[in-house]
């Protein structure tokens, strides 16, 4: 097995999701919180979600609960990230 070795200087966005808001959280790559904000559930909120957690320094991971149901569009909108995929 392969393990990372995490710097504090890097930022996991974590995603809980839910049908009328989405909740995300920034952790430091010693798991420290940074930060955690309400995103209204929308193409317009996804971005402002990603805007919002760029402004912190750069993404070196992120994870999303239930990218199939309701986090399925910001989940298109985070392609371009490192995704791991949590589905209950």
């Amino acid at each position: 097995m392969v393990c990372k070795t995490m710097t504090p200087n890097q930022l996991t966005l974590g995603f809980d999701t839910h049908l009328d808001i989405h909740v995300a959280v920034l952790l430091n790559g010693v798991g420290k919180l940074i930060s955690r904000k309400e995103f209204p559930v929308c193409h317009d909120g996804y971005n402002l979600m990603l805007k919002w957690s760029l402004s912190f320094g750069r993404l070196t991971s992120a994870g999303l609960e239930c990218t199939g149901t309701y986090g399925a569009g910001f989940t298109r909108t985070v392609k371009s990230c490192l995704v791991f995929n949590k589905d209950k």
